[in-house]
């Protein structure tokens, strides 16, 4: 079970991925698409429209659980109450059919979320999560997040994976090219990086250049942006939403990629990007960032909501180089040795294959 596409966020990227491996050998899969948003801003709203999708998913569980004899079920779960209580239907009919299942969490939150629930509401997810037969996470560093709710000798990691063909060797010049692409939401941190980048400027003219792109969460969030571009007098180039050749040009035309978020992650794809475009990357340590982004290794983490930190960073890589190089060099090595399509799925099977046996 899983969204897919658009709007094109972590959870339906990864379904996409997973449905489209050729790796699943000795394996059937059957999708149950559980998405209700074809947009952005449309996440978190409420219509007659995605209540009509979310009972028709619900009514198409019913039907592949009556046709179909299933061994086992790949259950996502939101860490946000409202999603978490439309997630846990689709699960009580896995109990009431007694089809066996695994929780997975896509992000890092779920933890802190399910600690400061109402005490009934802790008591229901209890029911739900600990009833399956395993969960699964991004990162070893988020297996404590069903502590209390399922053994840690079944909780299993499958890190995010995708197969990029993508230049990863670029020429030193005297220009450096910075890049942002991620959906553009407060938590982000995108305006961090607009600020910090314009201090840069000042000091080195344009031999700092910057792309963002990504698509707006809001009206009213495009306008705060807006105003401290404005405001900072950063020379910006707003790509908007980014694909196929157009993002993959992007990527091998930078020299350095940032992602700062100041809230939660889990596993950003497009630092599993930037990795395998063999980018030097400057981010912060939210969620299982930091398995992905080693400090001083393959690019440098700073502090949430702290411009100067990612100027400083920015700076560093700017006037060495040298290290900018070796760092992209080990983002890729380190791509290739943990997040490809077929690095993926081999741990979803091992997941499997042990809950099977």
């Amino acid at each position: 079970m899983g969204k897919l596409p658009p709007p094109y966020i972590g959870p339906a990227i990864a379904t996409k991925v997973l449905l489209n491996s050729e790796v699943w050998e000795g394996y059937s899969i059957i999708h149950l698409d559980t998405g209700s948003s074809g947009s952005l801003d449309d996440i978190g709203s409420s219509n007659i429209k995605k209540i009509r999708r979310l009972i028709l998913s619900y009514v198409r569980l019913c039907r592949i659980l009556f046709e179909k004899n299933l061994d086992l079920v790949l259950a996502p779960v939101s860490q946000s109450t409202f999603g978490f209580l439309k997630d846990s239907i689709y699960i009580l009919l896995l109990i009431v059919t007694k089809t066996r299942y695994i929780v997975q969490v896509r992000g890092s939150e779920f933890g802190i979320w399910y600690g400061s629930r109402p005490y009934m509401l802790r008591i229901y997810i209890k029911f739900v999560v600990g009833n399956a037969a395993a969960g699964l996470v991004l990162s070893e560093s988020l297996k404590n997040i069903f502590n209390g709710l399922i053994c840690g000798s079944q909780v299993y990691v499958a890190p995010n994976g995708m197969d990029y063909a993508l230049k990863n060797e670029r020429a030193l010049g005297a220009v450096m090219h910075v890049l942002t692409i991620a959906n553009i939401v407060p938590r982000k941190g995108v305006e961090d990086v607009i600020v910090a980048i314009s201090m840069l400027q000042k000091k080195y003219s344009r031999n700092i250049r910057y792309v963002c792109g990504g698509g707006w969460a809001s009206s009213s969030f495009k306008s705060e942006i807006m105003e401290i571009i404005v405001t900072t007098g950063v020379d910006i180039s707003l790509a908007g939403i980014v694909a196929g050749a157009k993002k993959d040009e992007l990527l091998e035309n930078s020299d350095i990629y940032i992602f700062a978020p100041r809230k939660p992650e889990g596993m950003p794809w497009s630092i599993i990007e930037a990795m395998a475009a063999g980018l030097p990357i400057i981010t912060t340590d939210m969620g299982a960032i930091s398995d992905c982004v080693v400090h001083n290794i393959n690019g440098i983490i700073v502090l949430p909501g702290d411009p100067q930190a990612i100027a400083n960073a920015v700076e560093y890589l700017y006037l060495n180089p040298v290290v900018r190089a070796e760092m992209g060099r080990e983002s890729r090595k380190l791509y290739e040795q943990k997040y490809t399509e077929k690095s993926m799925i081999e741990a979803y099977i091992r997941c499997f294959d042990s809950i099977l046996a």
